[in-house]
């Protein structure tokens, strides 16, 4: 939902509300687990 909330308006021609937050969301959804799987995995190897 947040990325279509991002890029609705945009297809439309329009700004979107609440850029920051839906941006921010993705993040937290993708990029915070990718890093803490990625730091796992490397703690894993280090034994």
């Amino acid at each position: 939902a947040n990325s279509i909330d991002l890029i609705r308006p945009v297809m439309l021609g329009r700004l979107g509300d609440n850029v920051g937050l839906h941006i921010g969301a993705l993040c937290m959804f993708a990029v915070l687990p990718f890093f803490l799987s990625a730091g796992l995995f490397h703690r894993r190897l280090m034994r």
